[in-house]
């Protein structure tokens, strides 16, 4: 595995590879993994700058502009206006967002297939063992009771 940085550079160049993945995100990151795993080569394009942890901002202003796009000022409209973080360097928004992982609950898989048309395989125990490979592999864990407070609590 290699990082190349465009903008380091200063040259055109040509890569080959069997899949390019648009986007080091959490999806981007999950289907680069499952195709190299299949022996692919794969090229994964991201916007955003490559960024060692060890150098992340410590400020609220530094974070916006390093590494938020458009500074953390995205909305999505609809009936209401929603605010949208999105991240631009490599890992996409999973470097900003608290690493939440939540498991998609069985009965909205139900509601997708009763109102959507949600084929049936999309049910299957292979989904849910698809849904702990990534939780085994992220090292998910439930966040213990004292660390949730009261209203986290309340709202589960």
């Amino acid at each position: 595995m290699s990082h190349t940085a465009f903008r380091d550079r200063g040259e055109d160049f040509a890569l080959e590879a069997d899949y390019v993945v648009v986007g080091s995100g959490a999806g981007g990151a999950a289907a680069a993994v499952q195709l190299a795993r299949g022996g692919a080569e794969v090229a994964i394009v991201e916007a955003g700058a490559w960024r060692d942890p060890a150098d992340y901002p410590v400020t609220a202003y530094g974070a916006m502009r390093d590494l938020l796009d458009d500074w953390g000022s995205q909305i999505a409209r609809g009936r209401a206006l929603w605010p949208v973080v999105q991240a631009r360097c490599v890992g996409g928004t999973t470097v900003v967002n608290s690493a939440i992982c939540v498991r998609t609950p069985g009965d909205i898989f139900e509601q997708w297939k009763r109102e959507r048309g949600l084929p049936e395989r999309a049910l299957s125990e292979r989904v849910w063992a698809h849904q702990d490979t990534v939780e085994r592999e992220l090292c998910v864990e439930e966040v213990p009771p004292a660390a949730r407070g009261r209203s986290n609590e309340l709202a589960m």
